[in-house]
Order: C-alpha cells, then sequence, then structure tokens
C-alpha cells in the first residue's frame, strides 16, 4: 500500500482509490509554502512511500486553478492523439486513412504536374495530420463545471498515470450531490484526492486535518 507524509502532518494517509482528504492550513505563510511544495514535486517535504521512497512527482497532479480545466493545450492534444491512435484506432481505419491518403496526394500530383511552379508537399498522411486538419479537440459543457472538472481529472489519467490528486480549494465550488459524484469518478479512475484550502467547508471525507495559525495540528 502507497503511505503519504507531509511534514508538519501528524498522520500517515493511505493512498487508495476514492479516498479523498481535507487540509486547511489557516496559517497563509504556511499554506503558501505547501503550495509551491506540492508544485516543485518536493520529496523531502512531501514522502511518498511503498517498499521505497517514490517521486510524488510522477504520481500526482496538481490542480491550482480550477476555472482553467484546459484539454486543449498543444501538450495535452499532442498526448490526447497519441492515445487516440494507440487505443481506438484498428485496421478497418488505417485502410480508410490510406484511402485518404492515396486521393490527397492523386489530387496534389494533378495540381503539380499544370501548376506554373515546382512544388512540394507530404506524401505520408499521418492520423496525427488528420486530426489537426479537422482540429480535433476535447469538447466543454460550460453548464456544468462538474463535468468539465471530471473530464480534465480523467484526460490528465489518460496521459500520465496518477494516483493522487491535489487540488486547490475544490470544496469552495461544489456541493454536496456533487462532490459525491466527483468521487465515485474518482475511485473508478483509481485516484486519492487531496483537498487543499486556508478555510474549513465541511463535507464528507475520510479525513480533515486543521493545521491553525499557530502550526497546531487540530484535527
Amino acid at each position: 500500500m502507497k503511505t503519504l507524509k507531509i511534514k508538519r502532518i501528524d498522520y500517515v494517509f493511505r493512498i487508495e482509490a476514492g479516498i479523498v482528504y481535507n487540509l486547511v492550513f489557516e496559517n497563509p505563510k504556511y499554506l503558501y509554502k505547501l503550495i509551491n511544495y506540492i508544485k516543485e514535486a518536493n520529496n523531502d517535504e512531501i514522502i511518498l512511500y511503498q517498499d521505497k521512497l517514490l517521486d510524488v512527482g510522477k504520481e500526482s497532479f496538481f490542480i491550482t486553478d480550477i476555472f482553467d480545466l484546459n484539454l486543449n493545450t498543444k501538450k495535452s492534444l499532442t498526448a490526447t492523439y497519441k492515445n487516440i491512435e494507440n487505443y481506438y484506432l484498428g485496421d478497418e481505419e488505417k485502410i480508410i486513412l490510406a484511402n485518404i491518403n492515396s486521393n490527397i496526394i492523386t489530387m496534389l500530383d494533378k495540381i503539380s504536374l499544370s501548376y506554373d511552379m515546382k512544388l512540394e508537399y507530404n506524401t505520408n498522411i499521418s492520423f496525427s495530420d488528420i486530426f489537426n486538419m479537422t482540429s480535433l479537440k476535447c469538447s466543454y459543457n460550460k453548464e456544468s463545471f462538474v463535468e468539465d472538472f471530471i473530464n480534465y481529472v480523467k484526460n490528465i489519467k489518460i496521459n500520465n498515470e496518477i494516483k493522487i490528486l491535489f487540488v486547490l480549494n475544490l470544496f469552495d465550488f461544489i456541493t454536496s450531490e456533487e462532490y459525491k459524484l466527483i468521487r465515485k469518478d474518482l475511485e473508478y479512475m483509481n485516484i486519492c484526492l487531496f483537498n487543499i484550502s486556508g478555510h474549513h467547508k465541511p463535507f464528507d471525507v475520510d479525513k480533515t486535518i486543521i493545521i491553525d495559525e499557530d502550526l497546531c495540528q487540530i484535527c
């Protein structure tokens, strides 16, 4: 079993699917430090262990701004295209691509023969080229934050085999019912959630820990 230890907190966190921890830091200076420790994947301050020390940066992801859940950055799209090619395209799709490639090259050859200047063009069109030409990307549902959040985490999970999700102030923007939906999906994705906040908002979590202004652990 994987466990996680954060310095200043007298508790060992079990890293298991669907477990949710609520960490409240009432001392803003320490909260700022902790946020940077998580962002930097500081293995001295955040200790992940399973038979040996593990790299927390490779096992976790930190969402610091839940209003910026961009599924379509260049890096994300490249990973999404690769995932589609690896797991969703079979022999039938490869035949379709070969036919598309042949038709396009035939068209370009014809244009090239009659054009006044010599033309050069790619003669081997890939699935990624097709995805780019058609602007294939993940869609958003701006009416549902929960749906967008879950899809964002799914995309992270597809492209990075994470086990831990840190989120800053998630509980401020969801209801108890929305929390239940998110928790259910995280369990399915085999992810453990840490909500990080500067103030306490009660939810039915596995463990709430509060560090007060004097850096004393309340619970």
